[in-house]
């Protein structure tokens, strides 16, 4: 996002980075509000791991950022010469995890992180780039992310003595709207549901939630789905007891709760996919087959692709045979 220029500052007699802006960015009053607040928030962290902002400047109508020069090779190059001997890669990686909890701690998420945005010193001194124009500020107003922020890259620190479980069994979800997520942590080796909002810096523990896996947030936020004891459970967000809405489930491969009220999962690994009301009203009911003689050994999870009609769900294998099945 907009031409890097290496200037001097005759002022302070130093070198410096100048990032200016295209002109369509910088005369769109939305886009140039949050890029400011960006750069005012990304000034106040000192870190020696990240690149400094000098000042945000505009001159004749041209918008530009002040940074500190960074000298040395950036992460993707020093990569493309070939494997990095442990003893290099290992400071490098902590210096990287260093900058990111610094941001971490301020509310900040860096949404682009990449080798080419991580300059490395001759002297092994690691510094995070381009921190502004793609942070994502996890602020208590940020409510909705903007239609068009890109991906969202979260990155959690949990409490001392907790740690995420089932990292192969979808052990965590955001919600819809971006500003929370739901995991699977184990404490007291005790595997629970734990819900983050992303303003807050400690999760909360919902209870009765003992040996839960694989949740996934409801369309409007407001539940989260999960498994546990053999059974399709159902949270709400806001507390309260948990709801039983299916039984028989002794393997989860994952679920998804769709936009017509229905959850779509897979109660076992070498089952099919199978649909319930969310509300519990009714029996479930399979919805599609594993067709063994194509050789496809189990679905992986459902999910439901989120513009897109409600039936519509994609197993991690077979999926053109799904869609057939469901008539699609």
């Amino acid at each position: 996002m907009g031409e890097v220029f290496r200037a001097h500052d005759t002022t302070l007699n130093r070198d410096v980075a100048i990032k200016v802006l295209p002109k369509l960015f910088a005369a769109d009053p939305d886009r140039l509000a949050r890029f400011t607040r960006e750069a005012q928030t990304l000034a106040a962290l000192n870190h020696p791991n990240i690149a400094h902002i000098h000042g945000f400047e505009n001159s004749g109508g041209v918008r530009s950022l002040i940074m500190e020069l960074v000298e040395g090779d950036d992460l993707s190059l020093l990569i493309a010469r070939g494997p990095m001997l442990l003893a290099d890669a290992v400071p490098i990686a902590r210096q990287i995890a260093d900058a990111l909890e610094a941001a971490h701690e301020q509310g900040i998420v860096h949404r682009d992180l990449k080798p080419a945005n991580v300059k490395v010193r001759a002297d092994g001194t690691v510094k995070v780039l381009d921190f502004v124009g793609v942070m994502y500020l996890l602020t208590p107003s940020a409510t909705v992310l903007p239609a068009a922020a890109g991906p969202l890259h979260v990155s959690l620190t949990l409490p001392d003595g907790d740690e995420v479980t089932d990292k192969n069994l979808l052990p965590l979800d955001i919600s819809p709207d971006g500003t929370r997520v739901a995991y699977v942590g184990l404490r007291d080796d005790v595997r629970r549901l734990f819900l983050r909002n992303l303003a807050d810096k400690e999760p909360v523990l919902l209870v009765g939630t003992e040996g839960a896996r694989s949740p996934f947030f409801s369309p409007d936020g407001r539940w989260i789905g999960f498994f546990a004891q053999g059974k399709l459970n159902k949270a709400a967000v806001g507390g309260g007891a948990v709801q039983v809405v299916a039984d028989n489930v002794p393997e989860p491969r994952g679920g998804t709760w769709s936009t017509d009220g229905s959850i779509y999962y897979t109660p076992t690994n070498t089952a099919g996919i199978w649909k319930v009301s969310a509300s519990g009203g009714g029996p479930p009911s399979e919805v599609t087959r594993l067709d063994r003689s194509r050789g496809y050994p189990g679905f992986n999870a459902a999910v439901r692709f989120p513009d897109r009609d409600p039936s519509e769900v994609h197993a991690g294998q077979q999926h053109a045979s799904v869609r057939r099945q469901l008539g699609l």
